[in-house]
């Protein structure tokens, strides 16, 4: 990973500014040891990240439940096959798929119908209080969603190596300059939500449709 490579080159750069700070006596500047010190603190937060250490619950298998019927109508529809669904405690606010195709909107991913519409339903744009469900890792877009939103929780299936940003490919929940408030717990029907898109990509992905 470029960011992983990242990390571990500031991480270094830090420790070598401070070593040479305390042990051989080479003289810096304020600013760099500023840097160094505060880079430190920013990647040990970082790497602790925003993943939830809670027990899946029978409510979360619940709602990946509902998620995966959304996935199933977007395979129906030649949609990359993502469900979604939000919940503000046991109510369902909305349950949505991915449309992009349909709609011809590059915004209409699952996640990002269902936050729009939870909102309107709920007539607060803040949903805290709220647990979003998907079968799919969040994407970039989704994953910046959750935080502008200030999703209290989001549950997800399979992770996404290739695009996704609550874990695998970046952690934006967890980004300290961001400020977030968004858990996130992955796993929960796992196997289910990847044979989906499986299927969907050996089978019958339409030509030029990426997620």
């Amino acid at each position: 990973m470029i960011f992983k490579e990242f990390t571990q080159a500031v991480i270094f750069l830090s420790g070598f500014t401070l070593c040479a700070v305390f042990r051989i006596g080479v003289t810096v500047s304020a600013e760099m040891l500023t840097f160094s010190v505060s880079s430190l603190i920013m990647i040990a937060d970082y790497s602790r990240g925003r993943r939830e250490a809670e027990p899946v619950t029978r409510m979360d298998e619940t709602g990946m439940r509902k998620a995966l019927e959304e996935a199933e109508k977007a395979l129906a529809e030649g949609e990359v096959p993502v469900g979604a669904a939000l919940y503000h405690g046991d109510e369902l606010l909305w349950a949505d798929h991915n449309r992009r195709e349909v709609s011809k909107d590059p915004t209409a991913h699952a996640e990002m119908l269902c936050l729009r519409h939870g909102a309107e339903k709920l007539r607060d744009w803040r949903l805290k209080d709220c647990t979003l469900y998907v079968t799919l890792e969040p994407c970039p877009m989704c994953s910046g969603a959750l935080l502008m939103s200030r999703l209290g929780r989001c549950v997800f299936g399979a992770a996404d190596p290739d695009a996704g940003c609550c874990g695998s490919v970046y952690d934006l929940p967890a980004d300290p300059a961001l400020h977030g408030h968004t858990l996130w717990t992955h796993g929960v029907l796992e196997m289910e939500c990847k044979a989906l898109l499986d299927r969907f990509f050996s089978e019958r992905r339409p030509e030029g449709v990426n997620q």
